[in-house]
């Protein structure tokens, strides 16, 4: 077992478990295209290899919190054991405000950590809406594993509770406007609203939030839903599982990672809108 235990960051070399080596499933996921990469301090990015690939992509459909990365044996002494973590669990002593991907690689022996981002995937990567990586670190909780999953991600497309997790939302005003940025969205029924975030949450918080606990994560917008006009026709043609929510006082433009996760979102807001 090559996971540590959930929210465990003890890097004791006595309590690390080695990582095996990737399952022929495992492989498929990299291949089907949950690539990855790490930057450097240089702002290079470095993809990971494909066993290495495999390993990560596993463990972000899994929901896992953390991953042990294989061991480089060929590496100095202090650059053999590397550990990616995702979401809330994605923060180190150098980075404790966590990166806008979700995902960072950390050195289990001298605490070094990059930021990771999936190769080709902007619900993951940070990009804007012309594919270039973004830079800025906005902080961040939790990503998502195909933009709606299980654990702090977000739920499955099949999931009958109410939806949550990453989706990318327009930009109607400021110096990015136009471009495509992520945020981690929570619907709640209760509240008849949808709340976004800057940062991933865990499940936990979710629930929190739903709860409108006074200790839950402060979102960083609402947006209404009862009596909200909720538009199934794409936005733009490359964003075809885009769709639009208007209210009264603002337009907002979203888009979900496939169609299933489109026809998700847009079923339950509507139910919510229609009261």
């Amino acid at each position: 077992n090559r996971i540590l235990n959930r929210g465990s960051h003890n890097h004791g070399a006595s309590h690390v478990p080695p990582a095996r080596p990737p399952h022929r499933a495992e492989r498929a996921m990299a291949v089907m295209g949950l690539s990855y990469a790490h930057c450097d301090a240089r702002g290079t990015w470095h993809p990971y290899s494909s066993d290495a690939n495999a390993v990560i992509a596993s463990a972000e459909l899994r929901g896992d919190p953390t991953v042990l990365l294989p061991e480089v044996h060929t590496n100095p002494p202090t650059a053999r054991r590397f550990e990616v973590r995702f979401g809330a669990a994605a923060t180190s002593r150098r980075l404790p405000g966590g990166s806008e991907t979700g995902i960072i690689q950390v050195n289990l022996d001298t605490d070094e950590t990059r930021i990771v981002r999936r190769a080709e995937d902007p619900y993951h990567n940070g990009s804007t809406s012309n594919g270039t990586p973004r830079t800025s670190m906005t902080v961040l909780g939790r990503p998502s594993a195909l933009g709606e999953r299980g654990g702090s991600f977000g739920n499955t497309a099949q999931a009958q509770e109410p939806l949550y997790g990453w989706l990318l939302r327009k930009a109607s005003r400021g110096w990015s406007k136009g471009s495509w940025q992520r945020r981690f969205y929570v619907l709640a029924p209760r509240s008849h609203a949808l709340l976004y975030f800057t940062k991933g949450l865990h499940s936990r918080h979710v629930t929190m939030v739903r709860a409108a606990d006074t200790h839950a994560p402060q979102a960083r917008g609402t947006i209404p839903l009862t009596g909200a006009v909720i538009q199934p026709t794409a936005v733009e043609p490359d964003k075809p599982h885009s769709f639009t929510i208007r209210i009264p006082s603002a337009e907002y433009n979203l888009s979900a990672r496939s169609a299933p996760l489109k026809e998700q979102w847009l079923a339950q807001m509507s139910a919510i809108a229609r009261g």
